[in-house]
This record gives C-alpha cells, structure tokens and sequence, in this order.
C-alpha cells in the first residue's frame, strides 16, 4: 500500500497544508506528522472493515447511511 499509493496520500497532505498557509519549516514538520499518520489510520479502517464483514464490531446499514426514505423510493423505483 505505502509504495503504490503514498504518492496520492502526500499530495493531498502537502495540498492542504499549503490552503492552510503552512510554508518552509513547519509546511515540512506538519507534512511529516500527517504522513506517519496515514498508515496507521488505514489499518485501523481496514480491521474496522473486516469485522464488520464477519458482523462484529459497529457497522451501518444501507438505511443507516442513506436513511429510509432513498430506500423507499429505490424500490418504488
């Protein structure tokens, strides 16, 4: 994951920082914080995925999400 998508997670990183007004140094220090984040933030979501796909943990439905009232008109279609 880190090779093949790293490139796309720092430019989104340095984008942002850079709205935020973030130069030199600290665009340097905070872009190197945000991106030892990134990582252990996608395991998380991935384990997070995983039980929700063996119906452990917390999870949400469909109607959850989207609400009742788009699952009505889906079916009535």
């Amino acid at each position: 994951m880190e090779n093949r998508n790293s490139g796309e997670f720092d430019k989104q990183i340095l984008s942002e920082l850079i709205s935020q007004g973030f130069s030199g140094n600290e665009l340097s220090r905070r872009f190197r914080l945000r991106q030892a984040q990134v990582r252990p933030t996608v395991e998380k979501i991935l384990v997070a995925a995983n039980d929700a796909a063996h119906g452990k943990g917390e999870y949400y439905t469909y109607d959850d999400v989207f609400g009742a009232a788009i699952t009505r008109a889906k079916d009535n279609g």
